[in-house]
């Protein structure tokens, strides 16, 4: 490729995947090649496509594919399909060499490289500017080409004179320069009418600018304001958390003293319940000895009928039997005695367990009131 002073010299060709070079090729270009030839279907057309490719064609009908996944070798009876395509192009020049290169997968992942690092097709375009790889690729002459180019009118002639002499590139800038030019003109049109604008709103914006001078002034007063106030409500509630941490120690305090108080409550509770089954027990054994008594003094008073009777009937054993009733008089007389003392203990016992039960209630009221006083504490 050559333009002038940008003189750059394609050095080889790397291709991989494209069409129909579905192994890695390498073609290297030596000084003075300057066309390649061979028979039909050798692959000499794919070569341009691939040059064309990589500077990015944007029709597809150019490089003679449908799709864009189309260029990606698509397999043979005696080759498996390749999974990308790959071409790189190796220039030098004067000063240096580079190498540009674009990579397609199956997937339609498309990527633009310069000296194997990312870049754009815009990025390749303008590297290439002025060296003839630029729109048109007048350099590269494919089937066809010859004849287009002989068929051209003389307007298209002398635009690829122009761009073959470095011409176009100034063109395009002169272009894009004017138009820059009219586009800050037009800006500087509107900047002198938005000055005009703004003068008239100067003085609003003045009034609004004291506003605001004021509105930050009272902001800070405010601001000022309420960090006093809710510092001093933080003082305050602190102060009543102290207090409340103070009085919530003291009331678990006296809920303790209440729980002991309670347990010792409930112990004498126990001891009292188990004092008056003793008692209740006693008392059920004095009874029953009663009850022997009675039944006894039942059994004496039989007795006494039938002495009585056969005294009616055995007026000889008077004195004997007149003995032995006063031995039973006087055995009746102790049993009444002794049934006036059981009687005495009964009532004493009855009383004792009223004064029991009594106090077993003024305990279980004690015992409630604890309770629900330990209850509205919880």
């Amino acid at each position: 490729m050559c333009g002038g002073e940008n003189e750059m010299q394609l050095d080889q060709i790397r291709l991989a995947g494209f069409k129909s070079f579905a192994k890695p090729v390498t073609l290297s270009l030596s000084e003075g090649i300057t066309a390649v030839v061979g028979p039909n279907g050798s692959g000499k057309s794919n070569i341009v496509d691939a040059i064309l490719w990589v500077f990015g064609e944007p029709s597809l009908k150019s490089i003679r594919a449908t799709e864009k996944t189309d260029i990606i070798f698509a397999g043979s009876d005696h080759q498996v399909a390749a999974p990308y395509a790959d071409v790189t192009l190796c220039f030098r020049n004067a000063d240096k060499s580079f190498e540009v290169s674009r990579h397609l997968t199956r997937d339609g992942k498309n990527d633009y490289f310069i000296n194997e690092e990312k870049a754009r097709r815009k990025d390749i375009l303008d590297l290439f500017e002025g060296t003839g790889a630029g729109k048109e690729l007048y350099s590269i002459v494919s089937q066809g080409r010859v004849d287009k180019i002989l068929n051209s009118s003389s307007e298209e002639i002398r635009l690829l004179i122009e761009e073959a002499a470095g011409i176009a590139v100034y063109k395009r800038k002169k272009k894009e320069t004017l138009s820059k030019i009219l586009s800050v003109e037009d800006n500087l049109n509107r900047i002198g009418d938005i000055l005009a604008e703004l003068d008239k709103q100067r003085k609003s914006l003045y009034l609004k600018a004291k506003r605001a001078e004021k509105f930050q002034e009272y902001t800070q007063t405010l601001k000022a304001v309420q960090k006093e106030y809710f510092s001093h409500l933080t003082h305050k509630l602190k102060d009543q958390k102290r207090a409340s941490e103070a009085e919530t120690c003291r009331l678990q305090e006296a809920l303790k003293d209440l729980q002991k108080e309670i347990a010792r409550t409930e112990s004498q509770w126990y001891e009292l319940k188990e004092e008056f089954s003793s008692s209740n027990q006693e008392m059920e054994g004095f009874t029953s000895v009663l009850e022997q008594y009675k039944e006894r003094q039942n059994h004496l008073q039989d007795l006494r009928t039938l002495y009585l009777t056969q005294q009616s009937e055995k007026e000889s054993q008077y004195v004997e039997s007149s003995t032995r009733l006063d031995t039973i008089d006087k055995e009746n007389v102790k049993m009444t005695n002794r049934l006036e003392e059981l009687r005495l203990l009964f009532d004493s016992v009855n009383a004792n367990i009223e004064s029991i039960s009594e106090e077993l209630s003024g305990l279980e009221g004690q015992k409630e009131s604890l309770s629900n006083q330990y209850t509205c504490l919880l």
